[in-house]
């Protein structure tokens, strides 16, 4: 085996591996959106809930709206998209084991494929991110939206 077929080999192997790593480290991401959707959303109950007995009611709502919109984007953040996982079907390489074509032009074939999915996936990990970027901004500003008024009204009575 030649050191150029050896090196073939380990490039594939390791475009593979960062398939693999993009697959769990988006189902990861998608997991912590989800979670924070769910919170976000209770606060938002739970700031409705107490408005009536506020300071400042309406700073409760307005801030419970905030956490509202922020679920509503961590939410999305997750939502399916098209993602490449790493391996292929047999019925994929039938024509070049038809053809009997050398192993190491198969498996750069193959890596393209698995360069181009990868970039692919950076791609639309980055926009998730960029969304529960947003998300999470928006929840810390309804949060401040909400609290804030009501710390300064109790401030002021005393």
């Amino acid at each position: 085996m030649s050191d150029g077929s050896v090196i073939i080999k380990e490039a594939y192997r390791l475009s593979e591996r960062r398939l693999e790593m993009l697959l769990t480290s988006a189902i990861a991401a998608d997991q912590r959106a989800v979670s924070i959707a769910g919170l976000t959303a209770t606060a938002a109950a739970v700031l409705g809930g107490l408005a009536s007995a506020a300071a400042v009611p309406w700073a409760m709502l307005l801030g419970a709206f905030c956490l509202v919109i922020a679920a509503l984007f961590a939410w999305y953040s997750a939502r399916p998209q098209q993602f490449y996982a790493p391996g292929a079907e047999f019925a994929d390489l039938a024509e070049d084991i038809e053809e009997g074509r050398p192993l190491e032009d198969v498996l750069t074939q193959l890596g393209g494929f698995n360069d181009k999915h990868s970039r692919n996936n950076l791609r639309e990990m980055k926009r998730a991110s960029r969304l529960m970027h947003f998300a999470f901004r928006l929840a810390i500003f309804g949060l401040a939206v909400a609290l804030l008024p009501q710390l300064l009204a109790l401030a002021g009575t005393k």
